[in-house]
Formats: structure tokens, sequence, C-alpha cells
């Protein structure tokens, strides 16, 4: 029975298979020994080490812990640096690369490699334009002495002088040489799971590739073609893990006649809750790159990352400004020499808060130094001028505005010299303050217009439409951009600033009309010449009819320039009970001095002002008034004195008429009450 059992051919077989198995595990274990990977191991970092510093951890054959249980190369713990002075800064770092192992890789019957799969790869760049130069010259120079030792033996070299780096060829760029060259092994196929870019310019700003797949495919033992997948993360949030960018990259690189090379990249993502795709296309011989982008409401606050800390985010405040942007352009990269570029896009539209600015159609060139717009028109609606406030040069200069009002108009732009910007702005809020309090004075409509013709620059406005009225009226004014001069004039006529804002100012809460001439000229020193009247105006018990006003103001670079002059005449003064019985005109006109009156008429008064500015002045009031309507006696009043911001008032009062000449000394300080004095 048991004879029968080994006479059996399967059972032989089983025996046959067990020996070459035994055989070939052993075969393997021999080629695959610690050793031996050693040996083969150090030959692969002897060809690295002539550019690179090599260094790692461990190697050893390890089952896969990918796919299929078989044998594999596991290397830990890779660094690469650049041996190149200029690149020594920069490094390469993988974590764990996996390479399959097998007998018939071994020993040269199959040059197959089908898959290398690597953990984690970190490349840290810093310097790469001239580390790039570095690597080109260096391979320039490789590449000369190989011609050299070729032909050297027809050439001699007359002198060293004749060898330069001038002289060298320019290398082949290292994808071309990947691709024309023959090789003994193919590799199939590439899988990362992580590779991470830093740059040393903006470290805080990885630009991440996960599950990155590279298939290689082969024609008469060279490399043909390459695809290349992976999901791309980038636009780092600076206070979290959150990528604003997330897309699906997909690239394909073909090998041309000529040792051309072909690219086709796509790219399909979201940046933020926008849409973003992206195509490019290059042949190497071509020295350009056509692409056409597409952006679909993508918010400008992903590209915070970029402007954080800058100027423009201090303009505008990228991150708290609700932007979006969307627009569909196409155009072309020209490598050659300086980096150019031809783009055009098309309906672009830019939203801003509750406003947008749109474009049908405008094209940009860059010839490596300047950038150039044609001419374009574009659409504005409702777009919110407060942001100007921020400008560098403006800022703190309009702080007098709580809102720069909404712009609707056009814009016709022919170049960066000549454009012309019509249309209206409403809702504009001044902001008067006065003892401790604020109040807002709008502009509810105004008509704009803003022209650049080589240096000069005008801005006119019209049709102010102000507490609901309508007002007659211009203002016109031409900056010289070269000379930094400007002249300006402003006519108004109207009831424009609101009861409230008067009441600041006088106390009392009215609403008269009046009529402003303001002209303003700058040229080193800056000059306001200002006429206003008012047909009727209160101050608590006074009413001043026909008042005009003229204020002459120089500002200087050097506050010894600054001069204020303030002339103030009314046609007629009227002075009532309320103003007579105040406490401190009680001390002055009463009737132990003389004067006892129940109103006061006055059809010459002025008063004048004069100063280096509005916080420390000298005064001079004359009047002469009848104490009544019944009066026939005119008394004659003269107050002069000062006001200092620090100091408070210092002033002499007199009073005469045919019966008494009275003299007063006032005096307080910055707010508190007046103390008046009689020098009787």
């Amino acid at each position: 029975m048991s004879r029968a059992v080994i006479d059996q051919s399967g059972f032989r077989v089983v025996i046959i298979g067990l020996a070459l198995s035994v055989f070939l595990g052993l075969a393997l274990r021999s080629q695959i020994s610690e050793t031996r990977i050693q040996t083969y191991l150090n030959k692969s970092v002897d060809r690295l080490q002539a550019d690179f510093f090599v260094d790692y951890d461990s190697a050893k054959v390890n089952l896969s812990s990918w796919g299929m249980p078989l044998p594999a190369l596991v290397i830990k713990n890779i660094r690469l640096s650049p041996k190149a002075t200029l690149c020594q800064s920069s490094q390469i770092f993988i974590s764990e690369l996996e390479v399959p192992v097998s007998l018939s890789m071994i020993i040269g019957i199959n040059r197959i490699v089908p898959k290398i799969r690597a953990k984690e790869i970190e490349l840290r760049l810093s310097d790469v334009d001239r580390c790039m130069g570095a690597q080109n010259e260096a391979a320039a120079r490789r590449s000369n002495i190989q011609e050299i030792a070729v032909s050297g033996s027809g050439n001699q070299i007359s002198s060293s002088k004749d060898f330069s780096i001038a002289q060298v060829p320019k290398a082949e760029p290292g994808v071309k040489n990947i691709f024309s060259n023959k090789t003994r092994a193919e590799l199939k196929e590439v899988y990362v799971e992580k590779l991470k870019i830093i740059l040393s310019k903006k470290p805080d700003q990885p630009v991440l590739f996960k599950q990155m797949n590279i298939e290689l495919f082969y024609t008469e033992n060279r490399l043909s073609e390459v695809h290349l997948k992976s999901k791309l993360n980038a636009l780092k949030d600076a206070r979290s893990d959150v990528y604003f960018l997330n897309a699906n990259l997909t690239s394909i690189f073909k090998a041309k006649e000529n040792n051309e090379i072909e690219t086709i990249a796509n790219f399909d993502g979201k940046l933020l809750d926008g849409d973003v795709q992206l195509f490019m296309h290059n042949f190497t011989g071509s020295k350009k790159i056509s692409y056409e982008l597409g952006v679909e409401h993508v918010s400008v606050k992903a590209l915070y990352p970029f402007f954080e800390g800058t100027e423009s985010d201090k303009n505008i405040n990228i991150e708290k400004t609700p932007i979006s942007v969307s627009f569909a352009n196409h155009g072309e990269i020209y490598l050659t020499g300086k980096t150019s570029v031809d783009s055009k896009f098309k309906k672009v539209q830019l939203n801003v808060e509750n406003g947008s600015l749109k474009v049908s159609e405008i094209e940009i060139n860059y010839d490596g130094s300047q950038l150039s717009l044609k001419p374009f028109d574009l659409a504005i609606e409702s777009l919110s001028l407060s942001k100007i406030k921020n400008i560098e040069g403006l800022r703190k200069k309009l702080d007098s505005f709580d809102s720069l009002g909404d712009l609707t108009g056009k814009l016709e732009f022919k170049n960066e010299n000549s454009y012309e910007i019509k249309g209206s702005i409403k809702n504009i809020q001044a902001v008067f303050s006065n003892r401790g309090r604020r109040d807002l004075q709008g502009i509810d409509h105004v008509d704009v217009e803003v022209e650049r013709s080589g240096a000069n620059l005008k801005i006119g406005a019209k049709n102010f439409v102000i507490n609901g009225q309508k007002l007659n009226g211009a203002f016109e004014a031409v900056h010289d951009l070269n000379k930094l001069s400007t002249v300006a004039q402003l006519k108004l006529d109207g009831s424009s600033m609101n009861s409230k804002v008067w009441e600041q100012f006088t106390f009392v809460e009215q609403s008269p009309k009046f009529s402003i001439l303001w002209n303003y000229k700058k040229s080193g020193n800056e000059s306001h010449k200002i006429n206003i009247f008012v047909d009727k105006i209160g101050l608590p018990g006074v009413r001043l009819d026909s008042l005009n006003i003229d204020i002459n103001q120089t500002l200087g670079s050097n506050a010894n320039d600054n001069s204020l002059n303030v002339f103030i005449k009314p046609n007629r003064l009227m002075a009532s009970q309320t103003f007579l019985e105040n406490k401190t005109v009680q001390q002055v006109f009463n009737p132990q001095n003389g004067f006892k009156m129940t109103m006061l008429n006055s059809y010459k008064s002025h008063l004048s002002i004069t100063g280096k500015d509005w916080k420390n002045v000298s005064f001079n009031m004359d009047t002469s008034f009848l104490s009544d309507a019944n009066s026939k006696s005119e008394t004659y009043l003269n107050l002069k004195g000062s006001v200092k911001y620090e100091v408070g008032l210092e002033a002499h009062l007199v009073l005469q008429n045919k019966n008494s000449h009275l003299k007063f000394d006032l005096s307080s300080k910055p707010e508190e009450e007046i103390v008046v004095k009689s020098l009787q």
C-alpha cells in the first residue's frame, strides 16, 4: 500500500517542486543577502556621489508592505545634499524607499522594475535660480571635457585662454537626456505617498503632492512617454493646516522628433469655494508655453498668504475684504532671454463687497521688464471707495470722511498715461467733530470725472445733491504728476450742511443757506483762499445777517511758513436778551457800568483773526452798536487778545460812548469759564 503511494507520479512532482523551491530560495537568499544588497546599493550611491552627499539609516530586504507580499529592498531615511556650493542649502529627504527584488532581476534575466514606492519625500529648495545656473555650468564643462577627450587626438588647444566659459556649449537639459539615452533597465511605475516642496523664500507655504503616480513607457529601450497623476495642495493658511487650493493634476511628457519633448498638463480644482482650471502645452524646441486658465468666483482671500504683511495687504486688508474674481484667460509665455508673456482675458468680473468691476476683454503684454495693457473699457458698479483711505500717501488725510461713497461709472483706458473715468458717487459721509461731539454730513449724489493726459490729472465734480436738495456748484482740480503741484476750485451755493453739524459750531440748531468759493493751490507750500457768504446765521442770543467770511491760509513744510488770516464781517449784528443775560456778558454790560440794554444792534462790526494755525491765534474785534432800537447814542467796542491751545484766552476789552470809557481784562484756561476783571 505504502509503495503504491510512493510510485505515484504526483508525489514525484511535489518532491521535485520542493527541491527546486529550496534551490531557488537558497539562490535568491544568497543574492539578496545583506552583504550583497549593500554591495549593489554602494554602487548606486557611488554614481550619485558625483553630485550629492548621500546618507541613509538602513537598507534591508523585507516583504513588501503594499500589493503582493513579495521581497523588496527597503531603504529608510535617505538624505541627499547637492555638492555645488550654491546648492548646498537645498536638501532632499526620503523617509522610506521600497524597490521590488526578484531573482530574475538580480541575475539579469529580467530588466523590468515594475514599481518603486516612496513614502514621504521632502524637498527643501534654496537659491533655485543660482543653483540651477551652477549645475548647468558644471554639466556644460563636463560635456566640453568629453568632447575634448573624444577629439583631442586630432586637435590641440593652443592656449589656456582659448578655453573659457563663454566657449562651453550649453548642456542638454536633464529631461532631454532622460528621454534620449538608452536604458538597460525599465522602470514602469513610481508611486509617492506624499511629496512636500518647501522654498526658502516662503518656508511657511509648502506645496504638497499626494498619491503621486508616475507611469513610464518605453520604445526601443528608450523612455518615450511619462504620465503623472497627483492630488495637489497649496496656499496654506498660516494659522492652521488648511490648504486653500485643492486640485487634481495630470501631466503627460512625450518624446518627439529631433530630441524634443512635448508636455501637456491639466489642472482642475477648488480655490476656496471657487473653481480653477488650467491647461498648459509646451514643445521644448518652441521656447514657449501655451496655456488656458479659467477662474470662477474665486475669493482673493485665498491669495492672502502671498500678500500677508505686504503694503497691498495694509492698503486693502485682503483677508477682511470680500473680493472674488472670475475670468477666462489664455496666452503664451516665451522663454527666450527674459521671460515675456502675451495674455488675453475675457469676461473679467471682480466683485468687491457689494460692488463689481467688469471687463469684456483685456490684453496684457509683459516683455520681461515692463507690463503694458491694450485699450479697454471697464464698467464700475457700486464700488466702495473707502479703501482709498488706506493707500500710502492718503492715509490720515481722509480721516474727515466716514465713507467715501460708492462709485458707479465707466473707465476708458488707453494707456497708463491716458485714461478717463466718468460716473457718479453716492452716499459720501463727511465727519464733523467739535467739543467731543461727532456728526455726519452726507452727500447724496455727485457726478464725477477723472481724466489723465500725460502728466496732467484732472478731477471734476458737479450736480451735487445734499440733504435731498440739488445745489448749484462745481469742483475742478488739476494735478501735475511731474511737478507734484495742484490747483483746485470749489463753488457751491445752497444749504450744504445739516442742522446737527451747524449746532456743533454755533450751539444753535439751524440750516442756513450759504455760498462758498474755495481756491486751493499747492506747489511746495499749500494755500487756501476761501470766501463764504451766509444769508443769516444764529449764535446763542445773537443773529448775524449777510455774513461774509474771508479765510487765507498757508501751510508750509516748515511750521514757520504757516500763516492764517480770517476776516469776518456781518452786514448786521443783533444781540437779544438771551445774550445779554450770559454770565460773562453781564459782567461788562450791567447798570453799574452805565449799560442797561434789552437788545443790541450793530451795522458796523468786523472780526480779524491772525496766527500760524487755528489753535493759536490773535484776534481783534471792532463794533459800533446801539443799545436798543430807540437809542441814538452809539457805543464803540474793541476786543483784542489771543487764544492759545495750551494757555487759553487772554484779551483786553474797551467800551466807550459819550458817557463812559471802560476797560476790562478777560482770561480763561482751556475748557474753563471766562473771568472778567474790570480795570476801573
